[in-house]
């Protein structure tokens, strides 16, 4: 009998732990509203079944802020599907930042996952008489057609060496740049590209400067209207990103978009 009851009491206590240990998901940064998701300074603990999250919201009247904190792999999924069909992976736009995550305080940041240069201050050494100024490479429209999607930027004829640039607005870890080509040039526009990085203003340093970091290059042309993305070697850091033409015999720089990726 003594041994009986002892038996119960073993198997009771084991029940209690048991249920005293709930399964739980990641720790999550949490704010309802900051202007940026680096600023979340507070925390929270997600419950079994859900993840990570920072969703930029676009109130009316374009005000613009972040939400962090835990959601549903439910509503994750749904996120997931309707970019790339990945589940639980961060998704890449030019203007809106909304991701899931399942690791410890991973929804601290949306700088990996949007454009860094859209709609930023874009500059270049000279504008065709056509009108393909430097902001169409930053307006979020990859169309490929210069004339009629009135969507790419365009040096002057006769210039060697024409470069375009854009301010980031403070520094980051560059990890990649993604460049959107013209498909509607017979002759091949965009020949021989180099992406630099540097901190200081790129309108004003000349070419082969060494205050740039060399991201990496491109040698080919964009008669197919390619998207060519380069990869930048690691601790690539700076606030400019410059596009530099360094084929001697060719004069033009055409370019519908230019993306910049990092943390």
């Amino acid at each position: 009998m003594f041994r009986s009851v002892k038996l119960y009491v073993f198997i009771l206590c084991n029940v209690v732990a048991l249920n005293a240990q709930k399964v739980t998901g990641p720790i999550c940064f949490a704010c309802d509203r900051t202007d940026n998701p680096e600023d979340c300074r507070s925390s929270t603990t997600c419950e079994s079944e859900m993840a990570c999250s920072v969703q930029e919201i676009i109130a009316p009247h374009g005000v613009v802020y972040f939400w962090s904190g835990c959601e549903s792999y439910d509503l994750c999924e749904g996120m997931a599907e309707a970019t790339s069909n990945v589940f639980v992976v961060g998704k890449r736009s030019t203007n809106r930042c909304a991701y899931c995550c399942s690791v410890d305080l991973c929804n601290g940041n949306c700088s990996s996952f949007v454009n860094l240069a859209f709609h930023k201050p874009a500059y270049q050494s000279s504008v065709h008489s056509s009108g393909g100024t430097a902001d169409r490479a930053v307006d979020g429209d990859t169309t490929k057609n210069y004339f009629t999607g009135q969507s790419c930027m365009c040096t002057a004829d006769g210039e060697h060496y024409p470069w375009w640039a854009v301010d980031l607005g403070h520094e980051f870890h560059v990890t990649n740049v993604k460049l959107h080509n013209r498909d509607d040039a017979d002759d091949g526009r965009s020949i021989h590209l180099k992406v630099e990085i540097s901190n200081v203003n790129a309108t004003l340093l000349p070419k082969d400067s060494p205050l740039f970091q060399t991201c990496g290059t491109y040698v080919g042309h964009s008669s197919d209207g390619n998207t060519v993305t380069i990869d930048c070697p690691r601790n690539t850091v700076g606030r400019w990103v410059r596009v530099q033409q360094t084929d001697p015999n060719y004069e033009w720089l055409q370019l519908c978009e230019v993306e910049v990726f990092g943390l």
